[in-house]
């Protein structure tokens, strides 16, 4: 696996799934921290540099739609990629917000290979 000093910021509040994202991408050789809710990603930004955030659409404390916002407007966010991951994906007017904000998304449940791949494929944009 080849080493990379990409950083990435999975914000989920489903512990189950943040601890398999957060596995499957240190596995792959990326810097990962976790957030369960906005405020607290919002924090590891002030603080932190990260290449990417991976944003559940649905957080306690907000959604990723406004998160996303947030990030953009901060100044170490500006320029940071993003990657939305939902359930929702039966529901046409999510599905159709998702295509329109230019940002990728994963479905959930999803393999690791599809977040992998979709973690490289908008890294490799840059």
């Amino acid at each position: 696996m080849k080493a990379t000093n990409k950083r990435i910021l999975v914000v989920e509040d489903d512990g189950p799934t943040s601890v398999a994202m957060e596995e499957t991408l240190a596995a792959s050789g990326f810097l990962v921290d976790t957030a369960a809710d906005g405020e607290l990603a919002m924090e590891k930004i002030r603080r932190n540099h990260y290449d990417l955030a991976i944003l559940d659409l649905m957080l306690p404390d907000s959604d990723g739609v406004l998160l996303r916002q947030k990030i953009r407007s901060s100044t170490r966010g500006q320029a940071m990629r993003v990657i939305f991951t939902t359930g929702f994906t039966d529901q046409p007017a999510v599905v159709e917000y998702l295509r329109r904000s230019g940002n990728a998304f994963v479905a959930k449940p999803f393999r690791a290979t599809e977040l992998i791949d979709a973690v490289r494929c908008v890294l490799d944009d840059e």
